[in-house]
């Protein structure tokens, strides 16, 4: 027994009929009846906290003994009338009867409860968090928290305890009898395979890779081993009882809305390998779901009145221009007023001290803690309104006894950018993060293995004829049994409340995450889970997060406490990794490797875990990681390791320089969709190709849109002069001209991630007629079968891309401040586009444009109301009344796709104005994966944003020439026609000779 109970303690044990037995380690409590006591008045039974706490204490005898030792202190403790104090004995009591972690735990909870003691929240929180159905559960933490919430009375308190125990108890008890079973079944899976294997071939190994760990590192190392040594068999474990790690997520039964369990996660990345993996055709095949276009937004809940919460204003954060006009009543209008006034807040030169992100004035001073870091970096006010209570309730102590590494990062834009990441890759998965990882780990050479306890099976996961070699994802102290001290972490509590019948399309929240700097809240921040990807639902969950302590067994290792004897002890433990490499050579256990954010006692992005594993696994394995780098880029198998040998020595010897290689190599795994023989689509054409030369058409049996024929004769016959020599003396292309893409053509766009749809150029690269002004809708598409490029030419002065952009630019020659402050757009009816228009005759403060509605097209499906009215106004006609030179006239200028793909980017992109662009597009064309929301066009859902985005734009003008900056020098350095010829033979290239 740790301590030997205080003899009053013993003695009220005996009144109550309880002999106590020391043992070893543990207390063990022999019982004929169990007292009824109640944590306070000792008058109402509480037996149902005790098999709530058994992960905590480990077995029922110590839970019961822990219990009955807590509820012992807390009864010699009543004669202290000070409340505090009598907290503290109660729990240094409870200290020396065998659950010390757990009474730290509950000392430090003391601080942050209002209305319950520091211990009874303690046996709450472990009612919560102690395993059971998540439903359960968050039912059971939504009713307690409102305790805490409202700030009720501890009757208050007590009674909704003993109406929650009594509600869910049987519920929970049944859970936890399922969850016991499912972890047997999972240990006698294991056992199982170990005695098979014992029995029928222990000759060789059962597993080449045992990989400890199914979160998201632990996941791309199985992932890439089966994909790279399909013969090899991998073996991935985890003691949770699903895959994804903290990533892992589920859709709530009872409101149908997508919730991630451990706290959100938000995909965002700048390496473009990461995006490549996630992206993997292979993933989608295997029903992992589209990546979906998210950026993200935070909103901080600012309280502007220390003394009241009825003043709270929320504001973006990062903290950025808008941020500081909000605040503090400012009206920034730009970057360097921005900066101008950040600077500004700050202490003197003299006076900051000086860390490693920046470089500051004040040589030699050294940060002396957080408090110290965050001040000289931001300036008091914005220390004291956004970073400090924040700060202390995420890691539990004063800022001044944190370490400036805790603060040193603190992101600050002097922007008016309001999105949280400036990565130019953020993406939510469609079908969830689980549903993605379950497609990375559906391979035939992986076997999963849930609920089973590495540590329980660890002599026979490191025997090396039984596991080749082992991944271990976990805490590296834990796999040294903490042998050289154990490492600090902070953890995470999770309350959630569902508000019911808010509307299929309301919110609760102004975005999907609100922080809380406000040191009168107890929570950092709330999640409105719905709001991501906007789900659809009647109802809304937001989930509220603490900062807690982390105590193993009873919650998660969230983030790594930085500090220098942390630090200190991790190199230590790195330096005992490669100690045990050399040992394990010679004394027949597995090789061991350390993956992941938790071995490497370092926090990781998503994006940064799946770096890491990916760069580890090309460091162990040498001598394919070239062929890794440049075809298994989207997850090649082994199979196809001699293809890309021959792939990488052609690619060398051509040395392709363009910036689309990605989705060459994509649509190059599909090659054997492509249809090779002359066998014109039926709105097509075929290309009859001969020692570099077109020698011959062929026309599809359909309609056939001559100019775009014409168009694509001249574009390669542009592209065989130049590339012939790296294509095959005789072959066919066979061209869809129509706007719906097919399957083993050649096509302007297809559907997304649809590799075998084939992506050359629009037509309009070379030759085109709306830049030239020959763009008259009443002979759309219908020119003389016999027009050929010659003739077009005599028409058209523009003749390539390039050419059409310095036209573009030679005559917009109005500055954007100076052009119409206006939405404008023009186009024929289609169903997809009218809405605009419906909109648009509405609100001609802000919109403008013209409709054609003359043959062949009429209304379609605009209405016929609204079309007499954007007639009265101009707006509408059956005649061609603008030309594409309209455009240049007008700020903002609307993309929108219609029946298809609206092909107009490539002309919008030049211009000295901002392309608003509806979200959703089925359609892709080569290049537009690389544009981005918010960095090369504005993204709209309804035209009922529409307004708003106007308006943002028109107060933060800067914004709107950093998007026309970015495109202006996309069009110049990717999008030039070399590249665009370029990229088209090397997908030639790949589909027709490799």
């Amino acid at each position: 027994m740790r301590g030997e109970m205080p003899g009053k303690g013993r003695e009220l044990l005996r009144r109550k009929g309880l002999v106590i037995l020391p043992l070893i380690g543990s207390l063990t409590v022999l019982y004929g009846v169990l007292p009824t006591l109640d944590l306070q008045t000792g008058d109402q039974s509480q037996l149902l906290n005790i098999p709530l706490l058994l992960p905590a204490c480990g077995s029922r005898a110590v839970a019961n003994a822990c219990y009955i030792s807590f509820v012992t202190c807390k009864e010699l403790s009543k004669q202290d009338h000070d409340r505090k104090n009598s907290q503290s004995d109660a729990c240094k009591c409870f200290l020396r009867n065998g659950c010390s972690a757990e009474c730290n735990h509950a000392i430090h909870q003391t601080s942050t409860t209002s209305s319950l003691s520091g211990c009874d929240f303690f046996l709450t929180q472990q009612a919560v968090n102690s395993g059971g159905m998540i439903g359960q559960r968050s039912t059971f933490a939504n009713e307690t928290k409102e305790v805490a919430l409202k700030d009720s009375s501890l009757t208050d308190a007590k009674a909704i305890q003993e109406r929650t125990y009594t509600r869910y108890s049987k519920q929970i008890t049944q859970n936890e009898k399922q969850n016991d079973q499912h972890a047997r079944s999972g240990h006698e899976r294991f056992t199982n395979m170990y005695n098979y294997w014992k029995q029928n071939g222990s000759s060789s190994p059962a597993f080449h890779a045992c990989v400890v760990g199914a979160g998201l590192s632990g996941s791309v190392i199985a992932q890439r081993y089966a994909s790279l040594f399909p013969d090899r068999k991998v073996l991935i474990l985890d003691k949770r009882s699903h895959v994804g790690g903290n990533c892992f997520d589920y859709v709530d039964a009872k409101t149908g809305i997508r919730i991630h369990k451990y706290g959100p996660h938000l995909f965002h990345t700048k390496h473009q390998r990461v995006w490549d993996y996630v992206n993997s055709e292979e993933f989608q095949k295997k029903g992992a779901g589209k990546w979906i276009r998210w950026d993200h937004e935070v909103r901080a809940a600012v309280d502007m009145n220390s003394t009241s919460m009825q003043e709270t204003t929320f504001v973006p954060v990062p903290i950025n221009g808008i941020s500081l006009n909000i605040l503090f009543g400012l009206n920034l209008s730009n970057d360097a007023e921005v900066t101008a006034w950040l600077e500004s807040h700050r202490p003197r030169n003299e006076e900051r001290c000086s860390d490693s992100t920046e470089s500051s004035a004040a040589q030699g001073r050294k940060c002396q803690n957080a408090e110290d870091q965050c001040i000289s970096r931001v300036g008091r006010d914005l220390y004291q309104l956004i970073f400090k209570a924040y700060t202390e309730k995420q890691w539990g102590r004063n800022v001044s006894e944190m370490d400036p590494e805790v603060t040193a990062r603190i992101p600050v834009h002097a922007n008016f950018d309001s999105r949280y990441f400036q990565d130019p890759y953020q993406a939510l998965p469609q079908g969830g993060y689980t549903k993605f990882v379950h497609a990375m780990l559906n391979h035939s050479s992986i076997t999963i293995l849930l609920e089973v306890n590495f540590f329980e099976f660890r002599d026979i996961l490191e025997d090396r004829n039984y596991c080749s070699e082992l991944f271990f994802t976990g805490p590296i102290d834990s796999y040294f049994n903490e042998h050289l001290g154990k490492l600090e972490y902070r953890s995470l509590h999770f309350s959630q409340k569902v508000f019911f019948d808010v509307g299929e399309t309301s919110y609760v929240q102004p975005t999907s995450v609100v922080n809380h700097p406000s040191p009168n809240v107890r929570y950092t921040r709330s999640v409105e889970y719905k709001q991501f990807l906007r789900q659809k639902s009647n109802h809304s969950i937001v989930v509220y997060e603490y900062g807690t302590n982390y105590i193993a067994g009873v919650n998660e290792p969230y983030y790594p406490v930085p500090n220098k004897e942390n630090r200190k002890l991790f190199r230590r433990y790195q330096d005992l990794s490669k100690t045990l490499e050399i040992l394990n050579k010679s004394n027949g256990k597995s090789k061991v490797h350390f993956v992941g954010r938790l071995a490497n006692y370092k926090y990781f992005n998503m994006d940064q875990a799946i770096l890491n594993a990916l760069n580890l696994f090309d460091k162990l394995y040498q001598k394919t990681r070239k062929i890794h780098e440049e075809t298994d880029i989207l997850g090649l198998g082994e199979n196809q390791m001699q293809k890309g040998m021959q792939m990488v020595g052609q690619r060398n010897i051509i040395e392709w320089k363009h910036p689309f290689q990605r989705i060459v190599l994509s649509q190059a795994k599909a090659r054997s969709h492509l249809i090779r023989t002359l066998s014109p689509p039926e709105s097509g054409i075929s290309l009859i190709v001969a020692n570099g030369k077109i020698v011959d058409v062929r026309d599809g049996d359909g309609f056939i849109h001559y100019m775009r024929k014409a168009q694509y004769i001249y574009f390669f016959k542009l592209l065989l002069e130049k590339y012939s020599n790296v294509l095959p003396n005789k072959f066919y292309i066979n061209i869809n001209l129509s706007d719906h893409p097919k399957e083993g053509y050649l096509n302007f766009c297809r559907l997304l991630a649809n590799s075998a749809q084939f992506l050359i150029p629009n037509s309009r690269f070379v030759l085109d007629e709306v830049v030239s002004g020959f763009n008259d809708y009443e002979n759309y598409g219908h020119s003389p079968k016999n027009l050929q490029a010659e003739q077009i030419k005599k028409r058209i002065n523009v003749f390539t891309y390039s050419q059409a952009v310095q036209k573009l630019r030679e005559m917009d020659v109005v500055p954007f401040e100076n052009k119409i402050p206006k939405i404008y757009t023009s186009t024929i009816p289609h169903p997809a586009k009218v809405d605009y228009f419906h909109y648009a005759v509405d609100n001609t403060d802000i919109c403008s444009g013209y409709v054609f509605t003359g043959a062949p097209f009429g209304l379609v499906s605009l209405h016929q109301d609204a079309y007499v009215r954007l007639k009265e106004k101009g707006m509408a006609g059956d005649h061609v009344k603008h030309d594409f030179v309209e455009h240049l006239k007008y700020k903002y200028l609307l993309y929108n796709d219609g029946n298809s793909l609206s092909d107009r980017t490539r002309i919008l992109l030049p211009i000295h104005a901002v392309m608003i662009r509806r979200r959703g597009s089925a359609y892709e064309e080569f290049y537009t994966d690389k544009l981005k929301e918010n960095i090369h066009y504005v993204g709209y859902q309804n035209t009922a944003e529409l307004r708003a985005i106007i308006s943002r734009l028109e107060s933060f003008p800067l914004l709107s020439k950093k998007i026309i900056q970015e495109n202006q020098e996309f069009v110049d350095e990717q999008l030039n026609f070399n590249n665009v010829l370029e990229y088209t033979a090397h997908l030639l290239h790949e589909l027709l000779v490799n």
